[in-house]
This record gives structure tokens, sequence and C-alpha cells, in this order.
């Protein structure tokens, strides 16, 4: 894996371009600047680290090394890509935290970057304030995407049971899926409601209900084989991201 932001010696003194190019490493191409300050290939080897910290950044996919490939390219042509890639992170950051202090903090800085993402930050904000919101366990089976119980298995389905826990009437609940690597980053996220009284999908009036206190909703998740993202075995994180009560 490519060392993001460590500069190792790479090269001997003295090596030629044509040589850190064949090498073509983050290593070689920072030496080579530091034994050739301002010389006549500055500009195509600074193109070429952009190029490999860029894919870096994207491999690791933390926030300090996002925040550093900013700091080292501050005018990258990829710095609107970057700047959102940034703000993922943060937002993945705050969700492991999962802090009202956290998302807030994530709001302050990235809410004009990302406004899913910033929608996403507002709901959790408001369900981490209720505070009575209960998830029972995730739950990941094969399914037949038509529900069709002699058909294919093409597709993955998660369940949650959710109770309202509180003493508010809720009308809106939202949940989201997180599609985790082994590692725990997060490789993909969806949303979908539990209940609301409008849908962009034919909803049941059951879930167009609000859930009364002590109330509880299975929540339902689907996706194709094909939608999920490549390198997921089925470890997901399922937390409520919208939530809105009545007075």
């Amino acid at each position: 894996m490519l060392s993001v932001l460590v500069f190792l010696v790479g090269c001997d003194l003295g090596m030629s371009f044509a040589e850190v190019q064949e090498i073509d490493t983050v290593e070689a191409y920072e030496q080579y600047l530091t034994d050739n300050p301002g010389g006549s290939h500055t500009f195509p080897i600074e193109k070429r680290l952009e190029e490999l910290y860029f894919t870096g950044a994207q491999t690791a996919g933390t926030v300090e090394i996002w925040r550093a490939y900013h700091a080292r390219f501050p005018k990258s042509p990829n710095r609107d890509r970057a700047l959102k890639e940034l703000a993922f992170a943060s937002y993945a950051a705050a969700v492991k935290a999962n802090t009202v202090d956290d998302y807030k903090a994530f709001l302050d800085e990235f809410s004009k970057i990302d406004p899913r993402l910033r929608t996403k930050a507002q709901g959790r904000v408001a369900v981490l304030e209720y505070g009575a919101l209960n998830l029972g366990e995730a739950v990941v089976t094969q399914v037949n995407m038509a529900e069709d119980p002699k058909g294919e298995l093409n597709g993955w389905g998660v369940t949650v049971e959710v109770t309202n826990g509180g003493t508010k009437v809720l009308p809106f609940v939202s949940l989201t899926v997180d599609y985790l690597a082994d590692d725990g980053r997060m490789l993909d996220t969806k949303d979908y409601p539990l209940v609301s009284p409008t849908w962009t999908l034919p909803a049941t009036e059951a879930q167009k209900a609000p859930m009364q206190p002590g109330d509880m909703r299975t929540w339902l998740w689907t996706e194709g084989v094909g939608s999920v993202p490549a390198d997921w075995h089925q470890k997901v994180r399922v937390t409520a991201t919208g939530l809105r009560a009545e007075p």
C-alpha cells in the first residue's frame, strides 16, 4: 500500500529523472525534489505526485490523510472531489463517535460541501437529543428481490426492530444502513424511512402511521447483489438518522 505523506528515502542521491520515473513512487519523487530543488522537472513531478497522493488518500480514506492531501496540494485540480472525500471521511468519523458535539462540528465545517451528509448529520442530532429510539440487532439475509419465496436469491435484505421508547409521537423516522469493510471502514451508505407521512414509493398505511409511544416496527432494506459494494462481506451498521417528534 502506498505510504501516503510518509517521506522515506527511496532512491540514491544523483538518481536521474528517468530513473525516478521508472520507480514511480511517492518516496522516489519526493527525494528527487529534495535533491533537486527548483529543477526543470519539478512541474511534471508535482503533477504525478498529486495523482499518487490522491490515489493513496482514496485507499486510506481517513480524515488525517485527506487533510494532509489538502495541505500538500491546496490548488489541486481534484480539489472539489477531495473536499467531498474529506467530508465523507469526517462524517464517518462523526458516526463512529456518535455524539451531538461531533455531528455539530461536522456541520460547522462541511454543511455546504455535501447537502446529503448535512441532512443526515442533522437527523442524527435529532435522534440523539430525543434519546429514546431503540434499535435491535441488524440481521442480514439473502432475499429474492421480487419477494418470490421460490425465486432466486438475487439480493440482500437488512432488517431491524425499532421501538419508540419515549413519550412523544413520531410521525417521521428514518434509518441508515452503512455497508462496512472488514476493517470497519464505511464503504457505502443508504437511507430509507421507517415511518413517514409521504413516500416516493408505494407505502402501506402502517408505514404512514406515526409511531406511538411504546410502538415497535420492523425496518427492512433490500438491494440487488449487483448494487452492493464489491468488497462488502455482509457486515453492516444500522442507525436512526432522522426523526421528527410531535410537540
